[in-house]
């Protein structure tokens, strides 16, 4: 009977084998380029949602006008605010939604909130979604009926890129939806 020598029981390698340095930096390339690619996808999918968050949640406003309009049978205004209490007023251009806006139940048809009218809602800042309404638009009644008679409003929703926009339209009848916006944004402060 043959008997192997100790060491050809457990047989190592002569050799370790591994990772060089040519491959680490062959897969460091690789990565560089793949995120170099993946990263701005990621930013315009992030700033697409940004943008349909804020959509949502104004139209969300809107429709919630309408619906305390109808079901208190009253006139609801929805108005721009920076400071969740009082109207923003208009500045005769674009006026800036994003700082916040309020729905109130307007007793006196001023389209402004008096202190005696109550405040049903304070909506948040939409930050860094900035939002504009049309020339002229700085609130949106809502009849008893649920129309915003002579409202004909839009909303253009620009994100922090330029290129990254929505709308969201009210038509007569106060209903509200997302539309195909312009090309540009609305020059403003901010």
């Amino acid at each position: 009977m043959a008997h192997l020598p100790a060491r050809g029981r457990y047989c190592f390698p002569s050799t370790i084998n591994g990772y060089s340095l040519h491959n680490a930096l062959v897969t460091l390339t690789v990565v560089g380029i793949m995120m170099s690619v993946t990263i701005p996808s990621l930013l315009q999918l992030v700033e697409r949602q940004r943008l349909a968050s804020a959509a949502n949640s104004l139209i969300t406003a809107l429709m919630t006008a309408r619906s305390e309009s109808i079901k208190r049978n009253v006139r609801a205004v929805l108005c721009p605010s920076r400071n969740g209490n009082i109207c923003a007023g208009n500045s005769g251009a674009h006026t800036e939604w994003h700082h916040g806006y309020l729905l109130f139940v307007d007793d006196n048809a001023n389209h402004l909130r008096d202190p005696e009218e109550p405040l049903l809602q304070a909506f948040d800042k939409t930050l860094p979604v900035r939002i504009y309404s049309s020339p002229h638009r700085d609130h949106v009644t809502y009849q008893p009926n649920g129309f915003a008679t002579g409202a004909n409003a839009s909303f253009v929703l620009c994100g922090s890129n330029s290129g990254a926009l929505r709308t969201v339209v009210v038509s007569n009848t106060g209903r509200a939806r997302v539309d195909k916006g312009p090309n540009t944004c609305p020059a403003g402060p901010g």
